[in-house]
């Protein structure tokens, strides 16, 4: 059974990610943490000197939500600048590999798949962080632990395309476009045999409560 091109170009960018992981890991990890450290706490331990809190919630806490999501949205913004015009006109990569059977709606596709990922994993990893840091600061739990669990969906072609329009990626491009995306991905799952297995991995946060004295 052959592999859907659209799965080769995210292939493509997940090798290129292998080479290049460390500097993604300092952008969505390492940033934040001394961003949060220098307004959170820095800037944000003047704020009790005058009113003690933002509309009752400590100030660190207040800007956390903030820091998650310009986490995510300046990922998913790098990945679609930069490499993208690397691969239309500073690296042409793109023109390489529409050279083969691989089709500009694939690359897209493909690229736009990875973007989503990228940026998904970047937040949802921050959003953990905070989430601990959350329960830490309360002093009436233990340490926290994070448990992950895989789990696996097969779905078929239209149980897929059904879903497909709930993300919010679809909102943010015209109908037209939209339109050709899910033709496209409809396309390459019939390529695939008409259904697919997906891979996920659900990740909780929990912390035994401390008995009280």
């Amino acid at each position: 059974m052959a592999t859907p091109l659209t799965v080769r170009v995210v292939e493509h960018q997940a090798q290129i990610f292998r080479r290049f992981w460390r500097g993604s890991a300092t952008f969505y990890i390492l940033n934040p943490v001394l961003f949060l450290a220098a307004i959170g706490f820095g800037l944000g331990g003047l704020v009790p000197e005058s009113t003690g809190n933002v509309g009752g919630v400590p100030y660190d806490a207040f800007v956390a939500p903030g820091l998650l999501a310009a986490s995510a949205m300046l990922g998913a913004t790098a990945e679609s600048m930069w490499p993208v015009m690397a691969g239309t006109k500073w690296v042409r990569t793109f023109h390489a590999m529409v050279a083969t059977p691989v089709r500009p709606a694939d690359v897209y596709a493909g690229v736009v798949a990875w973007t989503t990922v990228r940026s998904a994993v970047g937040g949802y990893g921050r959003f953990l962080a905070l989430a601990e840091d959350g329960i830490r600061q309360t002093a009436g739990f233990g340490e926290p632990e994070q448990r992950r669990y895989p789990w696996e969906q097969t779905y078929t072609r239209d149980a897929w395309l059904d879903q497909l329009p709930t993300s919010g990626f679809f909102a943010q491009i015209p109908p037209d476009t939209a339109k050709a995306v899910i033709e496209g991905i409809g396309d390459a799952v019939d390529a695939a045999g008409g259904a697919f297995t997906m891979r996920y991995t659900t990740v909780v946060v929990t912390a035994e409560r401390i008995p009280a004295a």
